[in-house]
């Protein structure tokens, strides 16, 4: 378990002509009271990383950080279609 909040990046590509979303979010564990803590850390040699465990109960909370949607591309009108590399 972390002790530090996990950044989570997401990215909904939307269709031609759909708007795009972006968010930012962290997943943090934090004690189910006030006033628990972790209260041992072991190492996972299977994983290289330590471990907190808790014999207290701990919950999982995600926060947004940020959210975005951005507008569809603009269309434009004619007859033609640009190509790449076409002057």
């Amino acid at each position: 378990m972390r002790t530090e909040p996990l950044p989570i990046v997401g990215v909904e590509l939307g269709a031609r002509m759909e708007s795009t979303a972006l968010s930012v979010t962290e997943r943090a564990y934090v004690p189910a009271s006030p006033g628990e803590r972790f209260n041992k850390v072991t190492y996972d040699a299977h994983h290289r990383r330590k471990r907190l465990v808790a014999s207290e109960k701990v919950t999982a909370e995600y926060r947004v950080r940020h959210l975005e949607r951005r507008s569809a591309p603009v269309r434009y009108k004619g007859g033609r279609r640009a190509r790449w590399g076409a002057h």
